[in-house]
């Protein structure tokens, strides 16, 4: 039992690490690849690095969705250009001080997901520990796993508020001739399911530990 018990919960920290490690890897190797320094020099060149400005992360889609591709990209390997829409972008206003307040609210919800993200994962740790110590219809486990619970459902109404603000802002401050501001992103459903799981999962705990020790009185 104890071996599929600490099987599972590798597989779990394995890809806890491997889902948070591997998309930024990726990402990194992509931006600073060999080209790196050269890239930045070109766009100092061309006027196109602004250490200063403010990028803003939109999701868009064409106004004439399905039906329009507004823009179009070079494909190298037919030799022409080739029609296509934008569902993402990155765009520089250049206005560094444009959305302050914006910037310090998403900051701070972005602090708050954090740290309810490392509360999660230190009652999840110390879940398991007091698992393999063979701890388990104990109060203090189900208090654990509704702490856990309530932390996953604090980092799905942090996503909520993070994305609705970004959402709002933009929509604010961009206007596009071609293209109106959309909401493609959701939270990820599984961090609520997980949250209302493990409350579940600590009341079904409550439950068996109460029938235990009525069944320990009636003996």
């Amino acid at each position: 039992m104890k071996k599929k018990f600490n099987f599972i919960c590798v597989l779990i920290i394995a890809t806890i690490v491997c889902g948070v490690a591997l998309p930024q890897v990726y990402t990194y190797s992509l931006i600073f690849d060999g080209n790196f320094m050269e890239n930045v020099r070109e766009a100092k060149a061309q006027s196109q690095l602004n250490i200063g400005s403010e990028a803003g992360a939109l999701e868009i889609i064409p106004k004439k969705f399905p039906f329009a591709r507004p823009d179009s990209i070079y494909n190298k390997r037919t030799g022409r250009y080739d029609r296509m829409m934008v569902l993402s972008a990155l765009v520089d206003t250049n206005q560094p001080k444009s959305a302050a307040s914006f910037q310090v609210w998403v900051s701070a919800l972005g602090i708050v997901n954090g740290i309810l993200t490392f509360v999660c994962l230190t009652f999840f740790a110390k879940i398991v520990l007091a698992v393999r110590r063979g701890e388990i219809f104990l109060p203090k486990i189900e208090r654990w796993m509704r702490y856990c619970g309530f932390a996953l459902i604090g980092c799905y109404a942090c996503q909520w508020a993070i994305l609705l603000m970004n959402h709002f802002h933009n929509v604010a401050v961009f206007e596009f001739e071609h293209y109106n501001i959309s909401f493609n992103t959701w939270p990820s459903l599984y961090v609520i399911l997980s949250g209302l799981g493990l409350l579940m999962i600590a009341e079904l705990f409550a439950i068996a530990r109460k029938m235990q020790e009525e069944q320990a009185l009636t003996i």
